[in-house]
Formats: C-alpha cells, structure tokens, sequence
C-alpha cells in the first residue's frame, strides 16, 4: 500500500534542495485510484510548503535591523512626494511664509472705517496742497488714494480731483479719458459733467456738440457752475480748468 509523504519529510526535501518536483510516478495505466489521490496530496503539500517557506523568508528579512534601515529610493505614496517636495520649492522660490500667516495679514487689513478715516485725511492734505498752489503734490496724493482705496465710494471725490489736477499738470488727454469713465460712472454728477464739457471745448472746437450736451445736464442738476468765482472759491478747481470753463463760457 503506497502511502501519502508526510508534510515534515516534504518541507525538509525543499530546504535541503531535494528533487521533490518530480517524485517517481507510475506509468497511468498502472496506477490505483489510491495512488492518484496520494499524488494529488503530494502535490498540493509541495506548493504549500513552498508559500510557508517564502512567509518565514519575508518575515526574517522584515524583522532584519539592516533592512528596516536601509533607503528607500522611491516614496511611498503620492502624499509623501507631496510632502517631500513642497519645502524644496518654497526654499526656491523664496517664499519662507508659514502656512498660518493668512489669519495674520487678515488681522493686518485696517477695517473699513479706518480706511475711509485714511482716505479723508488724505484728501484733505491734497485740498491744502492745491489751496497752496502745490498741484504736483496734490496730485501724487489724490492718485496714491486712487490707487490704495479703489473700491471705496468716498474715493470717487478723489478720482474727480485728480482728473482735474491731470489737466493742470498739462495730460490733457489723459484728463479727458478718465473725466469720460467718470461721466460713466456718476452720471447725474453736476461736476463731472461741467469739467467734461469745458475740457472737451478746450481741446477740440468741433466737439462742440458733445460739450453742450454735457453742460446741458450740468445745468439740470446745479445751475452755480455758471458761476466762475464760485467755482473757483467753493469747488477749487486748478487755473487751467478755471480758463478752460472760463472760454466755453464766453462762447455761451
């Protein structure tokens, strides 16, 4: 009777290198359905011995102090890479801000009220450099308002300003371009509509139909900007304004 190889005797041919993959089979013919089914347990014992051998080798290997320190050339994951990399581009790139310092520059931003404080301050330092005759200063200070507080509406006095000090510095074009956006802007707004109309007679006669319709709806809403003495003394318009207002009224 043929009986079945014991697991022991098969795990100890695979560590001594045995030939167990090829153990000595029967022609088919001769063999018992006995024989066929030791076969078959043969062979599933081998492949199992073999799993169990590799999971003990692992295992080892795993447990090893050389290996748990040895260096890994690739990251785990693509978190890890993530990691890795952001402190070299920040170090690159010179950006050193923590990761916390949104909360800091919220803090930092004065509040509305402040700005509007700011902004009045300012505005008023640009009235006394114009009351001085000082428009180049007073210019610099109603374009850094501009440019500072631009969603503010108190602004919208200091982008008429200094559309006004632009064509006393002699940037009669740009004087006009920004008095048109605010004709855009505030339409309805007596001062806007006067000083377009006065510019745009000063600098070409053959718009004289675009400057009558603009001092039409000037009038609509305030009638004094016929008034040159009182323009000059309430609305502190430059000298090249006050001439450039002075001519188109002539011609009415």
């Amino acid at each position: 009777m043929i009986r079945a190889p014991h697991a022991s005797s098969s795990l100890h041919a695979f560590f001594t290198k045995a030939d167990v993959s090829r153990p000595h089979r029967l022609p088919v013919t001769g063999r018992s359905d006995l024989h066929n089914r030791c076969l078959k347990a043969h062979d599933v014992e081998r492949h199992s011995c073999r799993n169990l051998a590799a999971a003990l080798l692992a295992t080892v290997l795993l447990a090893s102090p050389a290996f748990a320190k040895a260096p890994s050339s690739e990251y785990t994951s693509v978190q890890d890479r993530v990691r890795q990399r952001a402190p070299l581009q920040r170090k690159q790139s010179g950006y050193n801000m923590p990761t916390d310092a949104a909360p800091d520059l919220q803090a930092k931003k004065p509040s509305v009220p402040q700005q509007v404080a700011e902004v009045r301050q300012l505005s008023a330092t640009a009235q006394e450099a114009t009351a001085c005759e000082d428009y180049e200063q007073a210019l610099q200070t109603y374009s850094y308002i501009t440019h500072t507080y631009p969603d503010l509406a108190i602004v919208q006095y200091a982008r008429i300003k200094h559309a006004l000090l632009l064509y006393q510095a002699g940037k009669t074009t740009d004087a006009v371009l920004e008095m048109e956006g605010e004709e855009e802007e505030l339409r309805g707004n007596a001062e806007v509509h006067a000083a377009l109309a006065a510019m745009l007679y000063s600098e070409s006669p053959k718009q004289i139909n675009r400057a009558e319709t603009q001092w039409e709806i000037a009038r609509e809403f305030d009638q004094r900007f016929s008034n040159l003495e009182w323009v000059k003394q309430e609305k502190h318009w430059p000298p090249a304004m006050q001439t450039a207002l002075g001519n188109f009224l002539n011609l009415k």
